[in-house]
């Protein structure tokens, strides 16, 4: 079986969250240095960057009959779908989840997949039936 191997890194997506991350820190140690309100806000914070560059590392793998996507950190497979007889994928509601979700971009033969949130795809058969596969929750990645 010949299997192809992607791997996908959101830099923009980390860059970004660690950007409004620091900046909302450095705001709140200008206006009050030694407040507990920014002392508490490093631990949450530190999460949300840490928590944001394990999910953007993904793992796509791609042979003949098979797409599966998995999180490189944590080892979990996100979705499985039989590509045996697929002929175009699509996706429904085009817009990237940046807040509602990570999104992943995976470029199979030049087609883009965004997942993440409440997004789905769907994936068009030869024989005109539709699988659609819906996009899992941030916290279905974790358990």
């Amino acid at each position: 079986m010949n299997r192809t191997k992607f791997v996908t890194h959101s830099n923009i997506l980390i860059c970004l969250s660690a950007a409004l991350g620091l900046s909302i820190l450095g705001l709140l140690v200008l206006l009050d240095p030694f407040s507990s309100t920014a002392l508490l806000s490093v631990g949450p914070l530190l999460f949300s960057f840490f928590a944001t560059l394990f999910l953007s590392l993904v793992t796509v793998e791609k042979s003949e009959s098979s797409l599966e996507v998995r999180s490189t950190i944590f080892r979990k497979r996100v979705f499985y779908v039989n590509l045996q007889d697929v002929e175009s994928i699509e996706l429904i509601d085009g817009s990237y989840a940046a807040w509602g979700g990570i999104g992943y971009r995976i470029l199979p033969r030049g087609k883009a997949l965004l997942l993440g949130g409440d997004k789905a795809v769907q994936f068009k058969t030869s024989d005109g039936s539709e699988i659609i596969v819906k996009a899992p929750k941030i916290a279905d990645l974790f358990f």
